[in-house]
Parts: structure tokens; sequence; C-alpha cells
């Protein structure tokens, strides 16, 4: 299933972020109209997090907030993550 999002500007690093934590969901390469497509793999793919993977993933990102809002460590900006892509 192919999916297109409409994110507001401010808040797509972070919807980005949160969707490449999720195995079973993959980014098309950016095309030249400059939009982003998401596509879902295989569901033969696809591994089911555990419930500790889950847990574990939800503690390290109140971590890293954390750690951002101390001022120990910069967030990548929306461009740094796209370019990642």
């Amino acid at each position: 299933m192919k999916l297109v999002l409409d994110i507001e500007d401010n808040k797509a690093a972070f919807i980005v972020e949160l969707l490449q934590n999720f195995p079973y969901v993959t980014f098309e390469k950016q095309p030249s109209n400059g939009v982003r497509k998401v596509k879902k793999i295989a569901e033969d793919e696809y591994v089911e997090p555990t419930k500790e993977e889950i847990l574990q993933n939800i503690k390290t990102g109140l971590e890293e907030v954390k750690l951002y809002q101390e001022g120990k460590i910069k967030l990548k900006t929306l461009q740094e993550l796209i370019d990642e892509l």
C-alpha cells in the first residue's frame, strides 16, 4: 500500500524519524517534483517487534528528548533527515 502524507513543516522531521523506526516502512527516493513517498514492504518481510523492543525504543526516544531539552545534543534538521534517505 502506498501512502502520501501532507505534514506541516514544523512536524515533518518528527514524523519522518518516527516512521524510520518501523521496519515495515520504506521511503521511495525523492522525485523531481520534491514529493517524497513512503511505501510499505511486503508483509512476509515484516517482523513484529517484541514488547521489550518497543519499550526500549520509547525509552531511547524519551532520553534523546531530555538530552535535547538540556542542550546536550543537537537534533538533525529536516534537510539532514531527507539527505540520509
